[in-house]
């Protein structure tokens, strides 16, 4: 780039050519600006003189005077430039330099005048400056073509101080360019060295300035360039003792698993002490590997060369990794896998004292976890029995645990001699009382004490191995899953596509109940149409019960994707539709809104009767669906908005800074608000119930009206119905399927009926209603089954 180099640096030299004249600035501009470049003055500089070269060869004396007057330059000036670089070409070329003879790219131009403008590079700061080297500030000057721009990084040609430090010929440049050309000026200071895995390697933070500025604020280099011992180090201590890199190297993997194998006897044993100590392992590996080897590719293409004797060298033996002896009997007593009903399950072993996992772990499929008795996890495995057997007995009361001292003879007395045939506490406490003659009563144990380790953890897989849950609590997790295990499908549907429908396909017929294999076993499941979102699918389902209600659920949902621009049209048209979203905003969104309004729609408007399990029947379903859907409409056209208002203004009432008389009162007003009007009311009250609801808030009015006359009246009729009504709503909170039991529903509206008789007894009752009554009923409806 020295032709390019040549014209601009005799071009810095002179007294820039271009003139704007006070009356003739906008033209002066506009004539300046055909050479602009705008990321470079430099290139502007070279720009100009190509324009220049080309007018003198094309015009004589006056014709180039005129040219120069026609673009606001300084014939004088630009004479002057052209003689100073014809001198310092020629001086050049005297002592042997040679121009470029194709254009240089603009990149090799900058960095060609980088080279020598080292000392006036600056970084842009958001607060308005450029900082430069030696704690130098400055600004661009106005006439730059860089001015407004604001480039990351630049250098100047000129620092002018006018009392403000401005920056004249400025181009654009890169960091990078600064590193290659001052790398013999640069500051390099290294954060902590650490092992990064994806490279392979011992890195830390390089920071570069220069002259006190910051090139690079920190990024990743090979510290192995820099401290190679320590490199070396750290790379032996986790690309080997500590596995975190992938290599090929046999005898490393060979390694590898030895130390796995005694690490899970170590988690099995519950033990930190059959492993060798990190410093030991380090010392191994540092005697066989040179100190220069601290990556892992450099690992990689050592260990390539090496003769075979030499590979085997780097391999361990058990001896060298164990510690101490191991248990000969360790395995049996900490099995790889639970012996259930013929089948092999695998489990896994954790010691890490208040983590989730820590413990002894049994992966379960989740179409098994039905089969297995929740007493049959309390059994934990061998090696762990006797020590949760002592925290049982130390778990007791006082009276009764001095009977089995020392506790861990009695413990290992009754491990020897139990089998896992039933329930662990009767059978330990039978154990006991043989041993002594004392009995201990069932609910003197408390497990809830035990440490997390005496507990069996399950790990619920899907069909793909994937955990999918996870609990020390077996039965917590068959309650929890019930009802949503899934089942193969029945050999006479395989050969339909059973998922992702928007239609009945002709061909489906859903049997009432079909049977399925699995794991050797013949069972009965039944076939339902199941609501997947967007479309619907047909399942198996575990009981006859659960597929009636999916069945619903799924017909109601096929039923809304076919008659999606009905109900579209029908919410378009709905009057004060915005006004009711409004109304229902604490509770959910609009959007939200108008789908629960599409599903009581078609609830409303669908055929009593069998649900249908065919195309031909599912078809007149949908026409009667059809013809209902305006009746629906109507009805909940002329109900909602007054509803939604009453509930609205009630909320409204129970605002504020309420008195001290009004705060009970209104928290059990606002949990009965709640509950008649939850996310989806409309699907949870029918049409006749739904008729209740203006009686139901103007029993709340008149209580609320009576509340500041007569408090201890109200707070005494609270005294007799929150115990029904908590106790209910308890029991539905912790099963929320009970609410689709007949019996329930009838109850939780019989409670509605009851605040009515309680707080506005003139609105009157359907029928008889009493606390009596319902204490009677909710026995019966909660009694164990």
């Amino acid at each position: 780039a020295l032709a390019e180099v040549l014209v601009i640096a005799t071009g810095l030299a002179v007294q820039d050519p271009r003139e704007r004249p006070q009356e003739q600035r906008q033209a002066a501009d506009a004539a300046h600006a055909q050479w602009a470049v705008p990321d470079s003055d430099f290139l502007t500089r070279l720009r100009l003189w190509q324009a220049w070269q080309e007018a003198d060869r094309q015009r004589s004396g006056n014709q180039l005077r005129k040219w120069c007057r026609q673009h606001f330059l300084s014939w004088l000036r630009m004479r002057e430039w052209q003689a100073l670089h014809r001198q310092i070409r020629g001086l050049l070329l005297e002592r042997g330099h040679h121009e470029n003879s194709e254009p240089a790219e603009p990149d090799a131009i900058h960095q060609a005048l980088l080279a020598g403008l080292l000392d006036h590079i600056g970084q842009w700061d958001e607060r308005g400056y450029y900082q430069g080297v030696r704690q130098r500030r400055f600004t661009l000057h106005p006439a730059s073509a860089l001015a407004r721009r604001h480039p990351k990084w630049v250098m100047a040609g000129l620092l002018l101080d006018t009392g403000r430090l401005r920056a004249l010929e400025v181009a654009r440049i890169q960091p990078a360019w600064i590193e290659r050309l001052a790398g013999h000026l640069l500051r390099r200071s290294h954060g902590e060295p650490r092992w990064d895995e994806r490279r392979g390697q011992v890195v830390a933070r390089e920071r570069l300035t220069l002259h006190g500025l910051v090139i690079h604020p920190g990024r990743r280099v090979d510290y192995g360039r820099i401290d190679p011992e320590t490199a070396h180090r750290l790379f032996v201590l986790h690309a080997l003792v500590r596995g975190e890199w992938q290599t090929r190297a046999e005898c490393i993997h060979h390694n590898r698993a030895l130390m796995a194998e005694v690490e899970d006897l170590e988690a099995r044993s519950r033990r930190r002490d059959l492993l060798v100590d990190e410093d030991r392992l380090l010392h191994f590996y540092a005697e066989r590997i040179p100190p220069e080897i601290h990556s892992g590719p450099a690992f990689e293409r050592w260990y390539r060369r090496l003769a075979p004797e030499a590979r085997q060298a780097l391999c361990l033996s058990r001896e060298q990794l164990l510690a101490r002896e191991q248990d000969p009997l360790l395995r049996q007593r900490f099995p790889d896998s639970l012996q259930l009903d013929g089948l092999r399950l695998p489990l896994s072993y954790h010691f890490a004292p208040g983590t989730e996992d820590d413990g002894v772990t049994l992966r379960l499929p989740l179409a098994l976890l039905p089969r297995i008795e929740p007493w049959r996890a309390d059994w934990l495995v061998p090696g762990l029995l006797e020590e949760k057997l002592v925290a049982l007995l130390r778990g007791l009361p006082k009276a009764l645990r001095r009977n089995f001292v020392p506790a861990p003879e009695f413990a290992r007395a009754c491990a020897e001699s139990l089998a896992a045939e039933g329930p662990l506490l009767p059978a330990f406490a039978a154990c006991l009382q043989r041993l002594t003659g004392h009995e201990v009563p069932p609910d003197a144990w408390d497990e809830s004490r035990l440490e997390p380790h005496l507990r069996m953890r399950i790990e619920l897989l899907d069909e793909k191995g994937k955990v999918i849950d996870s609990g020390r609590d077996l039965a917590a997790l068959q309650a929890r899953w019930q009802g949503r295990i899934p089942e193969p499908e029945a050999p006479r549907l395989k050969a339909l596509d059973l998922g992702g429908l928007d239609h009945w396909p002709e061909d489906l017929s859903l049997p009432e109940q079909v049977e399925i294999e699995q794991a050797g076993h013949v069972m009965d499941a039944w076939p339902a149409l199941a609501d997947a979102g967007s479309s619907v699918e047909v399942r198996l389902c575990h009981s006859a019960a659960e597929a009636a209600h999916t069945h619903a659920a799924g017909v109601a949902a096929l039923t809304r994707l076919q008659l999606r621009r009905e109900l579209r049209a029908l919410l378009r048209a709905w009057p004060e539709l915005d006004r009711l979203c409004l109304l229902w905003s604490d509770v959910a969104r609009c959007e939200d809104f108008r789908q629960m309004l599409a599903r009581a729609l078609i609830e409303r408007a669908r055929p009593k009767g069998p649900l249908p399990r065919d195309a031909a029947t599912f078809a007149d379903w949908l026409d009667r669906t059809r013809r209902g859907l305006p009746e629906a409409a109507g009805f909940l056209q002329r109900r909602l908005p007054e509803l939604l208002q009453q509930r609205h203004d009630l909320l409204r009432c129970l605002k504020g800074n309420l008195p001290l008389n009004r705060i009970e009162a209104a928290a059990d007003i606002r949990d009965q608000l709640a509950r008649l009007f939850p996310p989806d009311f409309l699907l949870q009250a029918d049409d006749d119930r739904l008729r209740q609801f203006p009686r139901y808030l103007r029993a709340i009015e008149h209580r609320l009206e009576r509340l500041d006359r007569a408090p201890d009246a109200d707070r005494a009729l609270r005294v007799q119905l929150l115990p029904l009504w908590q106790a209910f709503w308890t029991a539905v909170d912790r099963v929320p399927e009970r609410l689709q039991d007949p019996e329930w529903q009838a109850f939780r509206w019989q409670l509605e009926e009851l605040r009515v008789s309680l707080f506005a007894q003139q609105l009157g009752t359907p029928q008889p209603v009493s606390v009596g009554r319902l204490e009677t009923q909710w026995r019966q409806l909660s009694a164990p089954t």
